[in-house]
């Protein structure tokens, strides 16, 4: 089996620990081990940070070596096919979710972060794929920062990928660590430190409340710190924190109902376009002209019901998951909203025998119901009707 090792001061450091990565969909199947970190690995990263702090590369040398990784990347984003794996995914299936990719990394390149002297700590949740993960390593490193990179257990693959890309292109050792951790002891211990002068993160309401409880242990932020009568010390830690949400969308009178029903089936549950209902942006919420409703479900219902690929399940990754969704059920039913379509789960990493559902569709949702203003990107569909004020199309985000 293979060991996937934390990468510090430009070096593979393998731990005494390590976790197992199952595979979501090939039952007793493994995807390798990977070094587990805490207070030690972490201490480490920023040493190595700090020595590279002390000897600035060559802002040449730097940007030549990040152009190079991009075009690596770019050209070859997951050579083995283990960060598709990981979610599920056939190698082929993730190449939506790199077009464009070089365009995109490239301006990332020509607009760096801004400028500091502490080290950035960069945890992305791994539905981002390529594109977040690989715009937010791209500007903090452009902008000179040191960046201790901590991968998202439910997919390491993809950070490992970027962060052997930039160290192998050359980048001053020590400018990027990379660690790994199947629970959140590292990230805990970086956030109590107090060490890091940003914290770049993406993921779910649930996971930034944590964030912040470990960043006010520290006394170092988000938010101010009281020293004695009314003193205020400004926070060391800045978060930068982007949340992942359903995006929503409006069908309108004068839309084609069938060819809508089916686009918003692939946007809300795809499971490419949309990982399954996982993917940040995917649609949560339609609301519809009720002269088109009828056809436009019916065409969404035949889209998702059917035995079309494009629409398998794919495993849910995230463990809170399961307890959005039983909830969501919960919810819509309480509210009186109709449930027209769920599907049992069919796979989950961890393995889940108790879970009831896998994705929901609800009609009739009250547009002023809680269940309409769920947010989460998470397998449900809420439908509306009502008319869009002529805004017919997708948007990405809540409402």
């Amino acid at each position: 089996m293979k060991e996937h090792a934390n990468w510090i001061d430009g070096e593979p450091r393998l731990t005494a620990h390590s976790f197992e990565l199952p595979d979501p969909a090939r039952i007793g199947e493994s995807l390798g081990r990977w070094s587990r970190s805490g207070p030690e690995e972490l201490a480490l990263a920023l040493d190595a940070a700090a020595r590279a702090r002390s000897r600035p590369a060559d802002p040449r040398r730097r940007a030549r070596a990040l152009a190079q990784a991009i075009r690596a990347v770019a050209l070859d984003p997951d050579p083995e096919g283990l960060v598709a794996r990981s979610i599920g995914l056939e190698p082929g299936e993730l190449e939506p979710h790199v077009r464009g990719l070089e365009r995109r990394l490239e301006r990332a390149l020509a607009q760096p972060a801004t400028a500091g002297t502490g080290p950035v700590l960069v945890r992305r949740h791994w539905s981002e794929l390529f594109y977040g993960l690989g715009e937010t390593l791209v500007r903090e490193l452009a902008a000179g920062r040191a960046v201790v990179l901590l991968s998202d257990p439910a997919v390491p693959g993809l950070a490992e990928r970027f962060a052997r890309a930039f160290i192998e292109a050359g980048l001053a050792p020590g400018a990027l660590a990379l660690l790994h951790d199947d629970g959140e002891t590292a990230l805990r211990a970086a956030c109590a430190g107090g060490c890091f002068e940003r914290i770049s993160a993406s993921g779910h309401g649930d996971f930034r409340t944590r964030l912040e409880a470990y960043c006010r242990g520290s006394g170092a932020g988000p938010g101010p710190t009281y020293f004695g009568a009314g003193v205020i010390e400004a926070p060391a830690t800045e978060l930068a924190f982007t949340p992942l949400e359903r995006g929503v969308a409006w069908v309108e009178a004068s839309d084609d109902p069938c060819q809508q029903g089916r686009e918003v089936a692939r946007a809300a549950f795809g499971r490419v376009a949309a990982l399954s209902g996982q993917r940040s942006g995917r649609l949560g919420l339609v609301t519809c002209h009720p002269r088109v409703f009828a056809r436009f479900t019916e065409a969404l219902l035949e889209a998702l019901e059917g035995d079309e690929p494009a629409f398998a399940p794919l495993p849910l990754l995230d463990p809170s998951a399961f307890r959005e969704l039983e909830d969501g059920l919960q919810l819509g039913l309480d509210e009186g909203a109709t449930l027209i379509h769920e599907l049992a789960p069919t796979a989950s990493r961890p393995p889940r025998p108790h879970a009831r559902v896998g994705r929901l569709v609800f009609t009739n949702v009250d547009p002023e119901s809680r269940l309409a203003a769920l947010t989460r990107p998470i397998p449900l569909l809420a439908l509306v009707r009502g008319h869009g004020g002529g805004l017919g199309g997708f948007a990405s985000g809540a409402r």
